[in-house]
């Protein structure tokens, strides 16, 4: 199943041709390899699947909607620009990191940064609302906070 929920086409993880080989990839993650396997179980329904090329930009600085990406393979940078045009980068992610706009959307402040590709990279996403919700969450609690029960 294909899903749009930005520019780029996703594939849902669970119906992704290359699912247990993505799956494992993301197994360990940083951020992922500390959930338990029953944790796991109940977010992967929830991630997409997406391929990226060279300098596809995943998020624009400025921007309201965001997500959480988990690098399964590439990299990716966070770039701030100034008015005039210049660009620093702050931070690059690699395979098994996590790239998010986390407090800029606690906060409920656009996006100071944007997130682009430096290689031909394959991320797995999801809305930070359902992110921080399932990932912040008690085990309890994380399937209704998820939106999945």
């Amino acid at each position: 199943m294909r899903v749009k929920r930005g520019p780029f086409p996703m594939t849902l993880l669970a119906n992704h041709p290359d699912r247990a080989d993505i799956s494992a990839q993301l197994r360990r993650n940083i951020v992922l390899r500390r959930l338990p396997v029953a944790g796991y179980a109940e977010l992967e329904p929830l991630l997409a699947v997406v391929d990226f090329r060279k300098g596809d930009v995943l998020l624009t600085q400025g921007a309201h909607d965001m997500e959480q990406y988990f690098v399964i393979d590439g990299v990716l940078k966070r770039v701030v620009s100034t008015p005039e045009g210049k660009e620093m980068i702050l931070r690059f992610a690699k395979e098994d990191d996590m790239e998010t706009s986390y407090a800029a959307w606690r906060l409920r402040t656009p996006a100071p940064y944007s997130i682009r590709a430096v290689t031909k990279a394959r991320v797995s996403n999801l809305p930070l609302p359902q992110g921080a919700a399932f990932l912040d969450a008690p085990d309890e609690k994380r399937l209704a906070e998820a939106g999945v029960a």
